[in-house]
């Protein structure tokens, strides 16, 4: 899956390791501070992510969304295949 990924500099390398924990960090400190209930950041969580996933399914699913019927089929095909 990844044969055609080259990382051309080590550079981007060390900037992905070194800012990935420091960005799970802040946000798990932020989060935590916000004072939310349980249930108050799974609501957040996914209103967060709601409008990209509507955004970007509208984006590459458009030829699902223009012909009538499709997403039927489409959702009744993976029932079956799972």
């Amino acid at each position: 899956a990844n044969s055609g990924l080259l990382v051309g500099s080590i550079a981007w390398v060390a900037l992905y390791l070194a800012l990935m924990p420091l960005d799970g960090v802040l946000i798990k400190h932020l989060v935590g501070a916000s004072g939310l209930s349980p249930w108050g950041l799974v609501l957040y969580n996914n209103v967060c992510a709601a409008g990209p996933g509507v955004l970007f399914s509208a984006i590459l699913e458009h030829d699902l969304l223009l012909k009538p019927g499709m997403a039927a089929l489409s959702s009744r095909a993976s029932l079956h295949t799972c």
